[in-house]
């Protein structure tokens, strides 16, 4: 009724790494084993691996999926990790979500990202977390030698559609939560604004408008973690909670209406959401790409600059 959908984020490939009360589930656990739910008590960097090759546990991996659509009526469903559950469950599970629930909106979680989990297992899409270390790369001296990783930036090699891939340019909970409180890999866990010489700086504010416009413009699907659209600076925790406050003040108004602006133009925008794109100019010597995106009716001509040269009107 307030038009927003809700996507519940599954972890199907392994077990709960605390307080896990699967773990010895039936009360029989030789060996340590983790009973029937369990492959022999291996682990996975994350917890215990389920046993897959077990009917019971193939079963309650597909109820717990569609428990989801069923009870709870979401939207969309995204699968954790999905390369490390065996293809052949995903597929069944897949096959039977669709079946009953052809609505929800399917997303894998695979790194690194094919397009074999949308073409042949089943996906509706794929979450692309190559695209934010791909903007990083891009930030430093954009050249011809970085042509291909721009145009894979905007969804033209490999996906079926543009609907294929959701897409975090500036960075999802991998990239800017931190579970040591700051320090995690040498302290580069931070939102994108943090990244790129922070809030109080008007170029990196510009950056971060910039690189919203380019996810909503092109193809695949926008996303933003929670604080990216008030220019929060720093990292997540989930013991930090949002800066709301951040929502009106200057620099997070600022973003927010750029995103809105964004969102708003791609909704009303036939061309903006189909899969045509096509890339008219190239001048890499100044960060200058131009792409056109038409259909029907609708026809849009986006220029982005990524440059650090300015052009000024002549007398």
């Amino acid at each position: 009724g307030l038009g927003i959908a809700v996507i519940v984020d599954l972890v199907l490939n392994h077990g709960c790494s605390k307080r896990n009360e699967l773990w010895e589930f039936d009360g029989y656990s030789p060996g340590n084993n983790g009973g029937i739910y369990f492959d022999n008590g291996q682990d996975t960097p994350w917890g215990k691996k389920f046993a897959f090759e077990t009917r019971g546990v193939q079963r309650y991996i597909t109820d717990a999926t569609l428990m989801w659509a069923a009870e709870y009526n979401v939207d969309g469903i995204r699968f954790d990790s999905a390369h490390n559950i065996p293809d052949w469950l995903c597929r069944n599970i897949i096959r039977e979500l669709k079946t009953k629930y052809p609505s929800v909106f399917l997303i894998c979680e695979v790194t690194p990202e094919n397009p074999y989990y949308v073409n042949d297992i089943g996906f509706d899409s794929c979450w692309i977390h190559a695209a934010h270390f791909d903007v990083r790369h891009l930030l430093h001296n954009f050249d011809g030698s970085k042509l291909d990783m721009f145009k894979q930036l905007l969804g033209m090699f490999g996906w079926p559609r543009s609907t294929a891939g959701v897409r975090s340019v500036m960075g999802s909970h991998d990239q800017v939560g931190d579970r040591k409180n700051g320090h995690e890999d040498n302290g580069s866990h931070r939102y994108f604004v943090s990244r790129v010489g922070g809030r109080g700086n008007w170029h990196a504010r510009a950056k971060c408008r910039m690189w919203y416009a380019v996810m909503a413009f092109s193809r695949g699907m926008p996303m933003v973690f929670q604080g990216t659209e008030t220019s929060q600076e720093g990292f997540w925790h989930v013991d930090r909670p949002m800066n709301w406050h951040l929502v009106s003040d200057e620099f997070g108004a600022q973003m927010i209406s750029c995103v809105r602006a964004a969102n708003i133009l791609r909704v009303g925008a036939d061309a903006l959401t189909h899969d045509d794109l096509k890339i008219c100019h190239e001048d890499c010597k100044n960060g200058v790409i131009a792409f056109a995106r038409s259909h029907g009716d609708s026809h849009f001509w986006i220029v982005i600059h990524m440059g650090e040269g300015q052009w000024d009107q002549p007398d």
